[in-house]
């Protein structure tokens, strides 16, 4: 019943950017996109409160070739313009709350850390610009795929080792390793 829903700590991943990032297109156009998540915003704040809502995904601009200030740039750039686009359909406060941040992490765990570091950072100075109240950031880390190799799986759990040692020493909430 709907008591139960109250303690579900479910993650709905809403994305418009990330998905024209990964398409090239978004149907409707990315204005009725962020229409639509506005709305399902909402209702989803309501009937989950325990529940993530949003992503910025700074992983996309990673595998892209993208370096480490590229994909911190990309991901908190991504979650202003998601927090700017929602147009009042949910409170900032909410919504800037409920924001799950995804970063990639490759062998290097020494820059993977930093990276981590520098992604709170960035985040806790956009909430202040915002006018909110410092908050911790809900941050995942995934292994990067492109630093893994096709031939070579022993290679890649070493990789994907580093990957992981980084996202603990650098307390992610939530960490993913590519098989």
């Amino acid at each position: 019943g709907q008591g139960n829903a109250a303690a579900l700590k479910l993650g709905f991943n809403l994305n418009p950017i990330g998905a024209l990032a990964k398409t090239g297109k978004i149907e409707g156009g990315l204005d009725a996109a962020f229409a639509k998540t506005g709305a399902l915003a909402a209702a989803l704040a309501e009937n989950f409160p325990a529940a993530t809502l949003l992503r910025a995904d700074g992983s996309l601009v990673h595998e892209a070739g993208g370096s480490e200030a590229q994909e911190l740039g990309a991901m908190i750039a991504g979650a202003i313009d998601t927090l700017r686009r929602l147009g009042g359909a949910i409170d900032l406060k909410t919504a800037a709350g409920r924001i799950v941040f995804t970063v990639a992490l490759d062998a290097n765990y020494g820059v993977g850390i930093a990276k981590l570091r520098a992604a709170r950072r960035l985040w806790a100075r956009c909430r202040e610009a915002l006018g909110l109240e410092a908050a911790p950031m809900k941050l995942q880390a995934i292994s990067s795929a492109r630093m893994l190799t096709k031939y070579d799986p022993w290679t890649n759990m070493l990789r994907n080792t580093a990957a992981a040692f980084a996202g603990a020493v650098g307390g992610v909430d939530i960490l993913t390793v590519r098989a």
